[in-house]
């Protein structure tokens, strides 16, 4: 998920409609991701596992977006991405992201999922930007980065040291440090790309069908058991909502104002999943857990704010 890169061009040159748009998409995805965390919670933790979760997400949202796919042939190779492109695509921001974003929630509370992977996203985002541009991150970056990793290391101390509840934490914490970096590479191939928001969605839901028949050879699925009503809810969160709107609105978002520009968009996550997350999921985060997100969120505002 070559032709000429460009990352994050200047924004203020734009058009102001685009801008706009960029801005209300962003904020579409934001809100969609906060509620998903809570969303998957419910899930994983009660009547359908991560994998079970994703062979709902891809099945529904593959199926409904194959027509798309189908309408494009005409432009070469998977509605004219490429067969190498698409396959990017699927793996950084398809079933392998979602598997990690949701497997984490076993082991560690939502607001750790919101703060990690959101407040890495940014800091990948910078680094792989870096290294295709071959340029250095600037003062205000570096300094955003340092604030990122100390909010990260607050929620690791809490964790480790303090976490009574759920004692395992730190390994879906290092599965949302997988999940960032996943969905990092994911921002800026669409840069790199330009890839177009809704045949991109198709590639990487099309794409993402592979997963099923290896879950169903390989996992013995838990839905036949699951209530009807958890099954269709999350059908429609998982596969349209989150699986296809938040893609398509997002990807609109990267191709209007940029990849790190964009990405700046998950520094509302934590605060908004947090606050869902109370009294959805019953989690209260502590005193660490507040500094954490205090420190991660600000970083991310500071490493991508724009220097006028």
């Amino acid at each position: 998920m070559s032709t000429r890169v460009t990352i994050s061009p200047p924004v203020a040159g734009g058009p102001p409609r685009a801008i706009i748009v960029g801005a209300v998409c962003g904020l579409v995805a934001a809100i969609i991701w906060a509620a998903q965390v809570s969303v998957s919670a419910i899930a994983v933790r009660g009547s359908l596992p991560a994998p079970d979760l994703m062979a709902i997400r891809y099945m529904t949202g593959g199926l409904v977006m194959l027509p798309v796919l189908m309408r494009y042939r005409g432009l070469g190779p998977l509605a004219g991405i490429g067969w190498g492109r698409g396959i990017v695509l699927a793996i950084a921001g398809g079933v392998p992201f979602n598997l990690a974003l949701s497997g984490g929630l076993v082991f560690a509370p939502a607001s750790h999922n919101s703060i990690i992977t959101n407040g890495l996203i940014p800091v990948f985002a910078l680094l792989m930007g870096a290294f295709l541009l071959k340029t250095l991150p600037r003062g205000r970056e570096v300094g955003g980065m340092a604030l990122v990793a100390a909010g990260i290391v607050a929620l690791g101390w809490q964790s480790v040291m303090t976490d009574r509840t759920m004692p395992d934490a730190w390994i879906g914490d290092l599965i949302y440090v997988l999940a960032a970096f996943l969905w990092a590479g994911y921002t800026v191939a669409c840069r790199r790309w330009r890839v177009d928001p809704l045949r991109g969605t198709a590639v990487v839901t099309v794409l993402s069908l592979a997963y099923l028949p290896l879950w169903l050879i390989l996992y013995d699925s838990r839905i036949p058991a699951a209530p009807l009503g958890d099954i269709a809810f999350q059908a429609v969160y998982q596969g349209i909502v989150a699986g296809l709107v938040s893609l398509i609105v997002y990807t609109r978002a990267v191709e209007n104002l940029g990849s790190n520009t964009a990405s700046l968009f998950s520094a509302i996550v934590p605060a908004l999943a947090i606050l869902i997350a109370m009294p959805a999921l019953g989690e209260i985060p502590g005193p660490l857990e507040w500094t954490g997100m205090a420190l991660a969120t600000g970083g991310m505002v500071l490493a991508l704010s724009r220097r006028r």
